[in-house]
């Protein structure tokens, strides 16, 4: 996954927790959270 995936992936979590909905990511590579974690897109 590139960094704009990654951005597109983080922005839909983020508007889902606003409507209520919280999202949950399983089987995430440690790699792929770690590079998650540091964006900040809100």
């Amino acid at each position: 996954m590139d960094m704009s995936g990654m951005q597109l992936l983080n922005v839909w979590l983020h508007c889902l927790s606003l409507r209520g909905v919280e999202p949950t990511l399983v089987n995430v590579p440690e790699s792929l959270r770690h590079a998650m974690q540091g964006l900040d897109c809100r």
